[in-house]
């Protein structure tokens, strides 16, 4: 029987892999429907990125998040 520390660890990682995979859902809907989405990487400042773009442009594990990150390095 796993222990409670077992039990949070599993229940952790299923909850971050919904949430990716939730994520990936709702970006590609709204590609298709040529929507933004708006990303903050400080909770100050925003910043509206295609989705299609990022759809196109994003490895299949990469969040928004991340790319916006990368993307300010460009910058």
């Amino acid at each position: 029987m796993p222990n409670n520390n077992q039990i949070e660890k599993d229940f952790s990682e299923k909850l971050k892999r919904g949430l990716e995979i939730a994520e990936k859902k709702m970006l590609e809907d709204k590609a298709m429907r040529g929507e933004c989405i708006i990303v903050s990487t400080d909770g100050k400042t925003f910043q509206r990125i295609s989705a299609k773009q990022l759809v196109n442009n994003s490895s299949s594990h990469q969040s928004s998040q991340q790319h916006l990150d990368s993307q300010q390095h460009l910058d």
